[in-house]
């Protein structure tokens, strides 16, 4: 499964006891790390508003109308609902997520130091991540 991250957890290394751990994240990069932010540009077609969507308040003939994916300056934009027009997230998803410690902590306190693949649900708020499966070892040049 290339498809997925690997969050790799190993005692840390100024650990003091064997319940302090640190976590890397391995990222199979675009397009398997797939994340969105808001946009705060504007997003209009020749001056009619498109903010709020493409299924409230559209007309027939507006050419965002009952599609998810729009361009708007010149970038692809996913219609999110409570979110509006979204644009890809750069980056790893999971790498960034700023409570990345604690999720893992929580993900593999029963698991011992390994590698795991681990499926991510996130948005631009939050993130979940589940386990797959342990991941073989990784592969070094000697």
């Amino acid at each position: 499964m290339a498809d997925l991250h690997v969050i790799t957890k190993a005692f840390a290394p100024d650990a003091r006891d064997d319940t302090d751990f640190s976590y890397t994240v391995e990222c199979p990069g675009q397009p398997a790390c797939n994340g969105w932010t808001e946009c705060d540009e504007p997003h209009a077609v020749d001056g009619k508003d498109a903010n709020d969507g493409p299924y409230e308040d559209c007309d027939e003939g507006d050419p965002w109308c009952d599609t998810d994916e729009f361009d708007f300056h010149g970038v692809t934009h996913t219609w999110q609902y409570g979110h509006g027009w979204t644009v890809p997230y750069v980056g790893c998803v999971v790498r960034a997520y700023p409570y990345l410690r604690e999720i893992a902590d929580d993900l593999l306190c029963e698991s011992p130091p390994g590698r795991y693949q681990v499926r991510d649900y996130w948005d631009d708020e939050d993130m979940e991540l589940r386990v797959v499966e342990p991941a073989e070892e990784a592969k070094t040049d000697a």
